[in-house]
């Protein structure tokens, strides 16, 4: 059997109202030489029915079931499987431009470039997407071979910490493995491939179209856990860089902030009951980031400002107070 040039991953989990509109863009594609895999991740509702009916209308429709793994076991089930030379990933509740794969193709052999990075646009469910047909000839994009520069929000040429907005040379993506001990691994993936200095080439063109879903993981109801999983990820980046102190520098300029203030505003919004025990479990980590030189507060907001001074504060008065108390 002849081998896929790329091989897409989906990861899919109870998303039965997405799924066809995802699985269509992947299959209307321009580019026609790739296997579909899909991995259902043990879902529990019609999730499965729907791949195998597709896999019996297109013989580039190969389906796997597994017990429950969460999104990076069953991205690594996918993995295992792939035959493509490259690999994309797509969220199971979102769809993707008609070209994207023809258009990365194009630019990754191009430029022999280890991925290529392009954006993405949120829409809603029913939001009919009226493409843009775009002149491979015509195409604007940077080439870098220092992506940690471009890690940097609203920038015409922006890494996105999402996995699913590359295209990635399988064989370097065997090399950077994801790791299972990571909840939210987007951003510490993305941060991991960036330090490896690979050949980059960066689009502005919004390939992507990001379904505004409420159940989905990112949306879910914030928890302790959930800052536990976010400190994690943030000390994961830390040792990659911590020897590295230039790029250490943009790191916790360009992301450590973005992804502490999104930690503030989901504290903010969730249920009063539970925002003690969140406020609590963030100051831990603000501490253990101060610490490390981690957090920047120059440019924040004066209210997260001192926000950020007052948590750090209180964690190291308690500190103290402990300490002395053992002493005695």
């Amino acid at each position: 059997m002849t081998k896929p040039l790329i091989s897409v991953i989906v990861p899919v989990y109870n998303v039965e109202k997405y799924l066809p509109m995802c699985l269509n863009s992947i299959l209307a594609q321009t580019f026609k030489d790739f296997e579909l895999i899909c991995v259902d991740d043990g879902s529990t509702d019609n999730g499965l029915a729907i791949l195998q009916e597709y896999a019996q209308k297109d013989k580039r429709v190969k389906v796997i079931h597994q017990e429950n793994q969460g999104l990076v076991g069953a991205r690594n089930s996918g993995i295992q499987v792939a035959r493509g030379e490259y690999l994309c990933f797509v969220d199971s509740d979102d769809r993707i431009h008609s070209q994207l794969l023809e258009i990365c193709l194009d630019l990754s052999q191009k430029e022999k470039a280890d991925w290529v990075v392009f954006q993405l646009k949120e829409v809603a469910a029913d939001f009919n997407i009226d493409e843009v047909e775009y002149d491979l000839k015509k195409l604007v994009y940077l080439q870098t071979e220092n992506p940690i520069l471009y890690c940097r929000s609203r920038e015409k040429f922006e890494i996105p910490f999402g996995i699913p907005m590359k295209l990635y040379r399988k064989s370097f993506f065997d090399a950077h493995p994801f790791d299972m001990k990571i909840y939210f691994e987007d951003y510490p993936q993305t941060l991991d491939f960036c330090a490896a200095h690979p050949k980059t080439v960066i689009l502005s063109l919004p390939l992507y179209f990001y379904t505004r879903n409420q159940a989905s993981i990112s949306r879910a109801n914030f928890s302790v856990q959930k800052i536990k999983d976010y400190h994690k990820g943030l000390n994961y980046v830390y040792e990659i860089y911590k020897n590295r102190p230039a790029e250490l520098k943009k790191v916790v300029y360009n992301v450590f902030g973005r992804i502490l203030k999104r930690q503030l505003s989901l504290i903010k919004h969730s249920e009063k009951s539970v925002q003690k025990e969140l406020i609590k479990e963030f100051a831990e980590e603000l501490c253990d980031l101060w610490d490390k030189r981690c957090v920047r507060l120059k440019g924040s907001k004066l209210k997260n400002y001192l926000k950020y001074l007052w948590l750090i504060l209180k964690v190291k008065l308690k500190r103290k107070v402990n300490d002395k108390k053992t002493y005695c």
